[in-house]
């Protein structure tokens, strides 16, 4: 069985993250996701992450703390958050963000990514936009600016160049018609 519950435990201070495996690669996919993150610098536990970057990959062990059913993981998950209360989980609810409280930075960039920016200097432009209607193969512009999620200022931007792209159509069909 490749399912159940595990702990990257700390080898300096014997603090631990506890994790389930419920895919079907297991334990062995869980660890080496875990790892690529944390060396990557992109770990979704900032506790997790800063002892990796102070202590060394060295410092860590990947623990099989019990094997269960995949249905059964969160149960079993939970059980132990509740009991050992790891140092490094951020999460206390398994399975779920309930609990985790974002920095005000992060708040800042989750706003600006629902509203279409990738940060304050970076912002969709029109032709942004129209590129972004050809790769989704949308027939409207419409469609794509309801999808896009784009800033208020672009919403305006881009009603503004279709009601000019109707225009000119219509001018277009006024001269044919007179000739």
């Amino acid at each position: 069985m490749k399912n159940g519950i595990y702990r990257i435990r700390n080898l300096v201070n014997d603090k631990c993250y506890i994790g389930s495996a419920a895919d079907v690669r297991g334990f062995p996919h869980r660890w080496g996701n875990h790892r690529h993150q944390l060396r990557q610098q992109q770990h979704h536990s900032i506790k997790l992450q800063a002892v990796w970057n102070k202590y060394g990959e060295d410092a860590f062990t990947f623990e099989i703390l019990l094997y269960c059913d995949p249905m059964n993981c969160l149960m079993y998950e939970q059980l132990i958050l509740d009991i050992d209360q790891p140092a490094y989980n951020i999460c206390r609810i398994a399975g779920s963000p309930l609990g985790y409280q974002h920095t005000t930075e992060a708040k800042r960039k989750i706003g600006n990514a629902h509203r279409g920016e990738k940060n304050n200097t970076t912002k969709l432009t029109h032709k942004n936009v129209m590129t972004v209607r050809e790769l989704l193969g949308h027939a409207d512009l419409k469609m794509t600016i309801r999808y896009a999620h784009l800033a208020p200022e672009h919403k305006v931007l881009a009603v503004r160049s279709l009601q000019n792209r109707r225009d000119e159509m219509l001018a277009t069909n006024e001269m044919e018609e007179k000739q």
